[in-house]
């Protein structure tokens, strides 16, 4: 059984900000002074890990970093983004006094003045040895283009057609290399995360009567991370592309996905 944890705790005021690590998208914070905070073992690598933030990032600043320059101009005023990896002993709370500060990270809109945007600011922090190396980490580098969407589009609809008739074992199945990779890191029986994934799932679906229902393959937008080895899954409002129709209470599930070539085979991964 696993005796610590390594987390990541980010807290954004007065604008939006999109936490990566080792440039792969970790998630986001509104900047109205919410926490994004969890473990982040399946984020770190062997050795020196990045920790970088986005700010005021759009909905998909995914053109900007692969070289857009078309930014935005904002007059900053008053914001603040602050970031902290730490390791914390198993049973303690996230962000308590018990953790071990490993790495922080943080910004801030002084002076006033107006600037270009989305921005990046990074540090970087060497951590001996983790967890293993991942399976994305030998992928072959994604070229974004006509012929990457096609055979994404070739990957997911037979997986697609299965989720929309209920049948949710194909996406545990699709996530078989993730999955296994989470066990791994958190030192989890093996089969255990899809398992769990799986009943989470069909619970839910039946307490809160959603149906699968993404939008159309028009609303398809592939992001680039992972140094050019990963394909994130989204559509044009920057969240993740696999989603359900509305939960009773209004809300969407969503079901992220980053894809890797291992072998000559675009698989899913995370």
């Amino acid at each position: 059984m696993i005796d610590h944890f390594i987390t990541i705790e980010m807290l954004a005021r007065g604008c939006e900000a999109e936490l990566h690590l080792n440039d792969v998208p970790f998630g986001r914070c509104d900047g109205r002074g919410e926490t994004l905070g969890a473990p982040v073992h399946l984020h770190l690598v062997e050795g020196r890990n990045e920790i970088a933030v986005l700010i005021r990032p759009g909905a998909l600043p995914g053109t900007f970093l692969a070289g857009d320059d078309a930014r935005r101009a904002w007059d900053a005023t008053s914001a603040e983004v602050s970031v902290k990896l730490a390791r914390h002993p198993r049973g303690t709370l996230l962000g308590g006094p018990d953790g071990v500060v490993l790495a922080e990270l943080t910004w801030n809109s002084a002076p006033p003045r107006s600037r270009p945007y989305p921005a990046v600011t990074a540090t970087q922090v060497d951590l001996g040895p983790s967890f293993g190396r991942w399976a994305w980490q030998d992928g072959e580098p994604l070229s974004l283009g006509p012929a990457l969407d096609a055979e994404v589009r070739a990957l997911l609809e037979p997986l697609m057609a299965d989720m929309a008739d209920g049948l949710f074992f194909s996406w545990i199945k699709a996530q078989a290399i993730g999955f296994a990779e989470n066990d791994r890191a958190y030192e989890k029986l093996e089969g255990s995360t899809g398992a769990e994934a799986l009943k989470l799932i069909e619970m839910d679906r039946l307490e809160r009567r959603w149906s699968f229902d993404p939008p159309g393959w028009d609303a398809l937008a592939l992001r680039s991370c992972g140094r050019g080895r990963l394909v994130q899954l989204l559509a044009l409002d920057g969240r993740p592309f696999l989603r359900t129709s509305e939960c009773e209470n209004g809300a969407l599930n969503y079901f992220p996905a980053m894809l890797a070539r291992l072998d000559g085979e675009l698989k899913i991964v995370r």
